[in-house]
């Protein structure tokens, strides 16, 4: 399900990296919901994937929601509202789902998103939030710097931020490799310092860590020596009751977020700029914006001639100008680049929308799938965050 409506769920503070979730609890009641059948035990933190023992935890009935039963008397069934209706089959039981296809449409599912097709079109179209704001709204967690796993790192792990530069030594993933000079970074602080003339990059690497690895811990050994990062998965704290299969089926998730907070204290280097970067499959989205003008473009690698210039998608101001603190948050989410500065939406429009590969496969890019990076500039940032997309 998505992070909207809770049914009956506990609510989790992760003893490790201290990251607030929610598990669902509706198995522990039969199907009618009146008899309570058992107790779910365990939870599965989506930041630090500690199993945490939840079965003394408190209860929580979920969301109740009051229905209004006339809208459809005066108007249609608009696409994404969520609907009360009884199934035929079992006439006496509510059920509260979200709408998406409406009459005369096919719907098709594909790697997690959804598509539409009229009775008289061609082709499929992308289903996507009309308002980006609802979209950044229910983007799922995956790693949230501000709460590490700081055990595992007094033992070894290592940082999923860190900074990286293009080489093609062995051990390089997808031409990158650790350049920890490159950027200040201050554990305790959980800041990354950049101060350079050319581009260097702080890049997210997705090490996942078992539930071996904290046991590990927890006995005074060492975790998993040279973790190798892995994909963005479907994985969702709420699913995790049942430790049994909360690892297993899991799906690649290509459409991401990259939010923190960015401090620029000196611009007076040559054509200063920042950076921000998503991976999805053979592409590399980023958004450039110079520090001098607030100018922001957008633009994505191109599969057929990867040695040449990016393709160019749109151009808008933004005011991130100079000196100063600002948050961003840059999404690559239904095949669309979204911008928010200070929580503003960045208005693009139509050119942040794309065309999607024909074969958008998950490559080694895909374990590294964010970065941030600075030129011409001294600048700080903090509050890092990778979150994912509905994977339907």
């Amino acid at each position: 399900m998505a992070p909207t409506l809770f049914g009956r769920h506990k609510d989790v503070e992760c003893v490790q990296c201290g990251h607030e979730y929610e598990v669902g609890a509706s198995v522990e009641m039969n199907d009618e919901g009146n008899v309570l059948m058992g107790r779910i035990t365990q939870a599965v933190c989506p930041n630090c994937r500690f199993r945490a023992n939840v079965k003394n935890l408190p209860v929580f009935k979920g969301d109740r929601i009051l229905v209004n039963k006339f809208p459809y008397e005066l108007g249609r069934p608009e696409r994404w509202d969520v609907c009360v209706f009884k199934f035929p089959e079992d006439p006496e039981r509510n059920y509260i789902k979200r709408m998406v296809g409406l009459p005369g449409e096919t719907l098709r599912i594909s790697r997690g998103d959804v598509y539409a097709r009229q009775q008289d079109a061609a082709d499929f179209e992308i289903l996507r939030k009309d308002d980006p704001d609802k979209q950044l709204a229910i983007q799922i967690i995956v790693a949230d710097d501000a709460h590490p796993p700081t055990k595992l790192l007094e033992q070894g792990w290592p940082e999923r931020w860190a900074g990286m530069k293009r080489a093609s030594e062995p051990g390089a993933i997808d031409g990158w490799t650790d350049a920890p000079d490159l950027v200040a970074a201050n554990a305790e602080q959980r800041t990354y310092g950049i101060k350079a003339a050319d581009w260097s990059w702080l890049r997210y690497r997705n090490y996942v860590p078992s539930q071996l690895d904290w046991d590990s811990v927890r006995e005074g050994l060492p975790p998993t020596p040279n973790p190798v990062p892995q994909l963005v998965t479907d994985m969702y704290a709420y699913n995790s009751f049942d430790p049994a299969s909360s690892d297993r089926n899991l799906f690649w998730v290509g459409d991401l977020t990259v939010s923190g907070r960015v401090t620029v204290s000196d611009v007076s280097g040559t054509d200063p700029a920042l950076k921000l970067e998503l991976v999805e499959g053979v592409r590399k989205y980023q958004c450039e914006i110079d520090l001098q003008t607030g100018q922001a473009t957008l633009t994505h690698t191109d599969e057929l001639n990867l040695e040449g210039p990016p393709i160019s998608l749109g151009t808008a101001g933004t005011s991130v100008k100079g000196t100063g603190t600002y948050r961003f948050d840059f999404a690559n989410v239904d095949d669309r680049l979204c911008l928010w500065i200070n929580g503003r939406l960045i208005p693009f429009g139509k050119a942040a929308e794309y065309r999607p590969v024909a074969l958008p496969d998950p490559q080694d890019g895909d374990l590294m799938p964010a970065g941030v990076a600075a030129r011409g500039a001294s600048v700080e940032f903090s509050n890092l965050m990778v979150k994912r997309d509905i994977y339907y």
